[in-house]
């Protein structure tokens, strides 16, 4: 629950640092990272149908974003902010990969139900993201509430 946690997280922050196109091919490379992190860590990898898919849906995220920024025009000023946000998305993609090869085979070790397993990968996000919001947003809470604005809907 703790690297999702940063995953999440840092998958946002990054979105300040970098394009979303180009963040969506980094996230989606996670695809092809876990499944070779699954070859290795796991008894039952991907097939090679499955890493064919997950080949192709990467490339084809990949030809997008480099389409989509060759049409933009970017300035040279924004370089090392970009490899801020492509470090944060690297992070956010590593702990992702590690929670679901991790939580792949502790699901198949384990006898607890699936649901409860759930449960307990969702609470233990609760705390890194107070920690999260507690640390950078507090000031902003403190000014226009805990939600910010927004209906608790």
């Amino acid at each position: 629950g703790f690297l999702r946690a940063v995953e999440d997280t840092l998958s946002l922050v990054c979105l300040n640092y970098i394009d979303p196109s180009l963040y969506a091919v980094l996230a989606q490379s996670r695809l092809v990272l876990t499944g070779f992190s699954s070859c290795l860590f796991l008894k039952d990898p991907p097939n090679k149908l499955q890493f064919l898919h997950m080949g192709s849906i990467t490339m084809a995220l990949t030809a997008f974003t480099w389409s989509y920024r060759s049409l933009s025009t970017g300035s040279s000023s924004s370089s090392s902010i970009n490899t801020f946000g492509v470090l944060l998305a690297g992070i956010a993609v590593t702990c992702k990969v590690t929670a679901s090869v991790y939580l792949e085979k502790q699901v198949k070790s384990d006898d607890l139900p699936v649901v409860l397993q759930s449960a307990a990968i969702s609470a233990g996000t609760i705390a890194p993201a107070l920690a999260y919001a507690l640390a950078f947003d507090l000031d902003h809470m403190k000014e226009k509430g805990l939600l910010g604005g927004w209906s608790w809907l």
